[in-house]
């Protein structure tokens, strides 16, 4: 079975009342992702300005509305997402909607105002809780004694068994990245609570899934159509 059998495996089925909630998120999934604490910071490849810069420039990109999810650590923002809300007139395609995002991470500890993107795409999914599930594995953010990323495909969806195990009864949300070897990244946010964990598929490669970051807090907050 390969990784995205192994994903579609968990999806949750829309329609029964936990995927209801869980679906709520992706509706408004236009969302603007504020805030995660990265351990691992922005590549000198990636684009940075101001966050004054940047959020007419995301704003102005939307077609529709969407949401504003802030992610912080310690009281601070560390990411932004933007992301639209789904578009019912474009059809899913391996069974992601069309909901473009773009996550942009802090890009300075001493200058909170600065951001840099690190991610963009176009496709999102929503995917079932495994938090009763048993990896064979565990992993973490630097520091955490653990491995922080997966060594092979066999591994990949065993980070994210690992992160959902720790975390509880979650939901889960996997953003797409550009096919041109751009990173996705998968969002998993405890349902008993704001604690989260921001994994990440490294260059667009299903093999090499990481822990990028987790904190104590996401607010969310949505935004209109243009």
């Amino acid at each position: 079975m390969n990784l995205a059998d192994r994903r579609k495996s968990a999806r949750v089925v829309v329609g029964t009342g936990r995927s209801k909630k869980v679906l709520s998120i992706i509706e408004i999934v236009g969302m603007v992702i504020v805030g995660l604490i990265a351990p691992v910071g922005p590549s000198v490849a990636d684009e940075c300005e101001s966050i004054i810069t940047l959020l007419p420039k995301l704003i102005k990109e939307r077609t529709a509305g969407g949401i504003i999810e802030t992610l912080r650590t310690t009281g601070e923002s560390r990411f932004l997402l933007f992301a639209e809300t789904f578009h019912p007139d474009v059809p899913p395609k391996d069974d992601m909607l069309y909901a473009p995002w773009v996550l942009l991470a802090r890009g300075s500890s001493r200058d909170a105002s600065v951001y840099c993107e690190i991610g963009r795409g176009n496709r999102v999914e929503v995917l079932g809780d495994i938090h009763d599930s048993k990896p064979d594995k565990k992993f973490g953010v630097p520091g955490s004694g653990f491995p922080r990323c997966s060594a092979d495909i066999l591994e990949a969806l065993q980070v994210r068994m690992w992160a959902n195990k720790e975390l509880g009864d979650s939901n889960t949300i996997y953003f797409a990245g550009q096919p041109s070897g751009e990173s996705s990244f998968t969002l998993l946010v405890s349902k008993n609570g704001d604690y989260w964990t921001l994994l990440e598929d490294e260059h667009g490669d299903p093999s090499h899934a990481c822990y990028r970051a987790r904190g104590e807090d996401a607010l969310t907050d949505s935004l209109k159509a243009p």
